[in-house]
């Protein structure tokens, strides 16, 4: 069990696994690092105030959901969980379930790397892949050709803190912490100007 750290559900517990199902490997982001993230969401200079306030999130590589679910306790307006295990989107339904947040959440389930086009377009995008996948780059891409960004927006990037990622020239970095051996990246597209 880990739980959420602030907001109208701090302290309820987020399951990380389903009672009577096989244990599945995933790798639920820090207690710490989650609260560290928000911390800089709701303070950080490179970010509008109350930007978390009734933002849409969409929350990849989903896990327990525990991401979303912050966002939901902090303000946040609706949440897009995405995850190409049934197993971890049934347990987010759970969890989800659990704070009585249903009207807030939406589920797709595929491989990320091959995201559907939007259903609405998203102000804050967290992406947490496996460590050391190589997968970061296409994503951004995909999240720009399937128009999953919205006009103003922050796309949150968790990875190995030895990971050394080479974004595109449209996409700017304008944060990056380390968490003990996790790095956090904060970054936004910029479009290409037309000439």
């Amino acid at each position: 069990m880990i739980r959420i750290t602030a907001g109208k559900h701090k302290n309820r517990k987020v399951a990380t696994q389903l009672k009577g199902k096989p244990v599945v490997e995933f790798r639920p982001t820090a207690e710490r690092t989650r609260l560290a993230i928000f911390n800089i969401l709701e303070n950080s200079k490179f970010i509008p105030e109350r930007f978390l306030n009734d933002a849409v999130v969409a929350d990849l590589f989903c896990g327990s959901g525990s991401f979303g679910l912050e966002a939901i306790s902090r303000g946040g307006k609706e949440v897009y969980f995405i995850d190409s295990s049934l197993e971890q989107i049934q347990l987010v339904k759970a969890n989800v379930a659990h704070i009585k947040e249903e009207s807030k959440a939406h589920y797709i389930r595929c491989d990320v790397n091959f995201l559907p086009l939007a259903r609405k377009q998203c102000n804050i995008v967290y992406l947490d892949p496996p460590y050391n996948s190589k997968m970061v780059e296409k994503i951004l891409d995909k999240l720009v050709e399937q128009k999953w960004l919205a006009e103003h927006h922050v796309i949150i990037i968790e990875v190995s803190f030895r990971e050394k990622l080479k974004l595109n020239e449209n996409f700017e970095i304008f944060d990056e912490r380390e968490y003990g051996k996790t790095k956090v990246i904060f970054c936004s597209h910029k479009p290409k100007l037309s000439t």
